[in-house]
């Protein structure tokens, strides 16, 4: 069976969808996944570029099939969510805006909730409607190689993943420290050094994280 996942045209490859010898655990090959789901266009590869500027929280009212009464608890996810301030377009879909939604269940229904964490870097962009800072993967301050030549702070964009121990919620970024989260209504509770064990400036995790069972504590991979 395939052993691997990839992702073509927002279709997820699945061991099943694998033809021929995957004894070597590779999925299929582009030309292959082409043949199975066309190429896909310009118009498909930009809506990764589409910024989600607005903030929910609502009942989810329309449901296939029926919620589990005895399903109590809260997924997480997080992802980028803005692409751009003002007229400034962020370069790379990675440098945008960390985006945390959750989906809370209990007595059978389910209540959706999404927040942007507001990093130094996110509200001091929004208030200027213009990039200010550099970012890992290209996007830059206006001004050209002048403007941010020797400009080695980067902004913590909060955005690779969410994890939520010991009553907090953290949402993570793989090159600074995480910010914590109110895990009900996501409100950002700002930059946190995990009771002073974490140094100011260094990562707790990357975007995969696991649990310790010698230690019985969260820790990060380091990069």
């Amino acid at each position: 069976t395939c052993s691997k996942s990839r992702t073509h045209s927002n279709v997820s490859v699945r061991a099943a969808d694998c033809e021929g010898d995957t004894s070597t655990g590779e999925c299929p090959s582009r030309s292959s996944l082409d043949s199975m789901y066309g190429e896909p266009s310009q118009i498909e590869w930009a809506r990764g570029y589409e910024s989600q500027p607005k903030e929910f929280d609502y009942w989810v009212e329309e449901i296939e099939g029926k919620i589990p009464v005895e399903l109590t608890g809260t997924y997480y996810r997080n992802g980028p969510g803005l692409f751009e301030k003002g007229s400034d377009a962020f370069r790379h879909p990675f440098d945008g805006d960390g985006y945390v939604t959750s989906l809370a269940f209990a007595h059978g229904r389910a209540f959706f909730r999404s927040k942007f964490v507001h990093t130094e870097g996110y509200v001091a962009e929004l208030e200027a409607k213009r990039v200010l800072f550099r970012n890992t993967f290209g996007t830059q301050r206006t001004g050209g190689p002048l403007e941010n030549f020797m400009d080695l702070k980067q902004k913590n964009v909060a955005n690779t993943s969410v994890l939520v121990w010991g009553g907090k919620c953290l949402a993570l970024w793989e090159a600074l420290q995480p910010y914590a989260l109110d895990p009900v209504t996501l409100e950002t509770l700002g930059l946190d050094c995990l009771d002073d064990l974490l140094a100011l400036g260094l990562p707790f995790s990357t975007g995969s994280s696991f649990v310790d069972r010698v230690a019985s504590r969260i820790s990060g991979e380091r990069l």
